[in-house]
C-alpha cells in the first residue's frame, strides 16, 4: 500500500464532492445522480478509514508531513 494512493483516494473524494456541490447549484438537481455521488464518496472515505487503521496497525508513518502554520 502506498501513501501515494491514500492521497489519490483523497484528491478523488474532493473531486466528487466539488461534483456534488455543482449538482446542488443546478436549478433542478437530479436527486439520482446526488445519491449515486453521494454513495460514491462515502465509500472512498471508507477506504481511507480502512487503510489508515491498517497503516497504524502496522505503525506506517507517512512520507509526507503537513505544516500548520
Amino acid at each position: 500500500m502506498s501513501f501515494t494512493y491514500v492521497r489519490s483516494l483523497f484528491f478523488k473524494s474532493a473531486k466528487v464532492q466539488q461534483e456534488i456541490e455543482q449538482e446542488l447549484k443546478r436549478p433542478a438537481p437530479d436527486s439520482i445522480k446526488l445519491l449515486s455521488l453521494k454513495m460514491k464518496r462515502l465509500k472512498i472515505k471508507d477506504r481511507i478509514v480502512q487503510l489508515s487503521k491498517a497503516m497504524r496497525r502496522r505503525k506506517v508513518r507517512p512520507a509526507f508531513r503537513v505544516s500548520h502554520a
